[in-house]
């Protein structure tokens, strides 16, 4: 074998190699719990399509069933989605779920599309929107 087919092989190697890892950290990252840190003046949701939201942009924090009310995704405009998670921008909002979660959190904005948020399970759902409900009740109280 010559000395550049080796070299073509490796490098092709070498590629396919950083192709597979990418891939590996790319499911991992998407199957994670979106991080959600709740200030006294806003939220930010830590993700691949992570946002920063003042408490002045929101209209309504509201907790839905979505087996009771379905939430209209649409088509996606900039999002991934999988067998069980729907993450970025969608025709019906901004989406970090976990699908087979029914509880969802939906923080709809005066300016901007609603965010619709939940965690892996219902229990961590609820505990994040009754936190996130006192933040944003004291804010508005100022």
């Amino acid at each position: 074998m010559s000395w550049a087919m080796r070299k073509k092989i490796f490098i092709l190697t070498c590629i396919c190699i950083m192709l597979i890892i990418g891939f590996m950290y790319y499911a991992y990252q998407m199957d994670r719990d979106p991080e959600m840190d709740i200030y006294d003046d806003g939220i930010l949701i830590n993700h691949f399509f992570g946002r920063r939201v003042g408490f002045s942009d929101i209209t309504e924090i509201s907790l839905v069933d979505r087996n009771v009310q379905p939430i209209y995704m649409g088509h996606r405009t900039g999002a991934d989605i999988g067998l069980n998670i729907a993450r970025g921008h969608f025709q019906g909002g901004l989406f970090f779920m976990h699908l087979k979660t029914p509880l969802t959190i939906r923080i709809k904005r005066r300016k901007a599309s609603t965010i619709y948020i939940n965690s892996r399970n219902n229990v961590q759902t609820e505990q994040v929107y009754n936190l996130l409900q006192e933040k944003y009740s004291l804010f508005k109280q100022q």
